[in-house]
């Protein structure tokens, strides 16, 4: 696969990303995750990847490294008494 193949867009109204990896048609698809299906071409390579409800999902991914953090620096400050 070459990378002047690979292409994406999103579709801010719909709120759907879409990694296209390849100009081979998608003949099948599965949804691998919640909102998130792999498209397969004729030899079972993957051709794309859909994203559905992705700034929910970057929000909800980023909401969660934060809280991570705030911990990490609560529990640092615990531990050196501040």
């Amino acid at each position: 696969m070459a990378a002047s193949e690979i292409r994406f867009w999103h579709d801010p109204e719909a709120d759907i990303f879409y990694l296209s990896l390849s100009d081979i048609p998608a003949v099948d698809s599965e949804e691998v995750a919640e909102n998130i299906r792999i498209e397969y071409g004729p030899d079972g390579e993957i051709v794309g990847v859909e994203i559905h409800r992705l700034s929910q999902l970057l929000a909800r991914s980023l909401m969660q490294h934060l809280e991570k953090l705030r911990h990490e620096i609560h529990r640092d400050l615990d531990l050196s008494g501040a």
